[in-house]
């Protein structure tokens, strides 16, 4: 059964902000639009109204035609479009992007509260929010995931996001043990102190930013059964073919996502995709 647009749970895009420079139109978000378009077709019924209400049940069918191959199931590992793409539906990250407004949104936190300085941002997260183990997230899976992302031995390429934090350079270096910009406060509330003046929406909305639970990593097999926060728990991958999801029950936004299943085909051969 397909689904309308507005049914779709996964948010696809893919502007950047370079140093200096504002915000750009990168070649990574026109193969993100192109995989919107392609997203579309095989989710909505030929004649179905855009207006109409979503309908719950069915499986969300996706192509991911950039690549014969996955580069990695874990989503710090990988800028590419399709490897993001496919984090989208798995895993969660600080901020989304609010297609309607063309900008950043918060997702994991309710309120975010900016210091004098313009420097300091506190967030207060949600407190419904479960990985796909069950546990629910705190502030210690949000300062793990953004110190796991700084290490200097991985070179993952959500450092230069995370760069920008007061401190990360020094703990990169191995000057400091943990990155000063980061600070617990609480189980539900944490802030993060940048070098600069800085839009964060702009730097934690991709999956290379995801917020990720360190048992998971850390017990030996994260990358064959990713789990994570997004709205479908992993189910399988075929290397080369496809990788399908189900709906995660617990998901933190109500009624979401509509369908009971996400499968993606993988393949760099975009004609047999259409045929």
């Amino acid at each position: 059964m397909g689904m309308p647009l507005a049914g779709l749970p996964i948010e696809l895009s893919g502007m950047k902000q370079q140093p200096g420079r504002g915000i750009t139109m990168s070649y990574r978000f026109r193969l993100k639009t192109l995989l919107v378009a392609a997203a579309i077709a095989m989710a909505a019924p030929m004649g179905t109204p855009w207006a109409q209400e979503p309908v719950s049940g069915g499986k969300l069918q996706l192509a991911a035609p950039y690549g014969a191959a996955l580069k990695s199931l874990d989503p710090h590992v990988s800028y590419n479009s399709q490897d993001m793409v496919v984090s989208k539906a798995f895993h969660r990250a600080l901020y989304t992007w609010d297609s309607s407004n063309n900008a950043p949104a918060l997702d994991l936190a309710k309120l975010v509260s900016t210091s004098e300085d313009g420097k300091t941002y506190t967030y207060e997260l949600f407190d419904n929010i479960y990985f796909h183990n069950g546990r629910k997230l705190t502030t210690d899976d949000v300062i793990w995931s953004y110190t796991r992302v700084m290490d200097p031995t991985k070179g993952y390429p959500g450092s230069v996001q995370v760069g920008t934090l007061a401190g990360a350079k020094d703990y990169a270096d191995g000057k400091a043990k943990e990155i000063s910009g980061l600070k617990k406060i609480d189980d539900r509330t944490f802030s993060m102190t940048f070098s600069d003046f800085v839009d964060p929406g702009m730097l934690f909305f991709e999956a290379i930013t995801a917020i990720i639970p360190r048992e998971e990593v850390e017990g030996g097999n994260f990358l064959t059964q990713p789990v994570g926060l997004g709205p479908f728990s992993f189910v399988e991958h075929i290397e080369g073919s496809r990788i399908s999801g189900k709906k995660f029950d617990k998901y933190y936004k109500q009624g979401k996502p509509y369908a009971d299943a996400v499968d993606f085909t993988i393949s760099d051969d975009t004609s047999a995709l259409s045929a």
